[in-house]
């Protein structure tokens, strides 16, 4: 369990579009106000599940 407010869906689509401009975990983190861990969690999750959206589905 996450100790942690979770990454909502638009957060998660943020991250992904701003990964695509080759910005760095960092850069994101700061952009979006979350932790880097926060944001390297999220890119885990998007690597191994997906979006989000399609994981609740699953």
């Amino acid at each position: 369990m996450s100790k942690g407010k979770n990454i909502t869906p638009n957060q998660q689509a943020m991250i992904k579009v701003l990964l695509d401009q080759n910005l760095s975990q960092v850069q994101i983190a700061k952009k979006l106000k979350l932790s880097r861990c926060a944001i390297q969690n999220a890119i885990k999750h998007i690597n191994k599940f997906g979006m989000i959206e399609n994981a609740l589905h699953t």
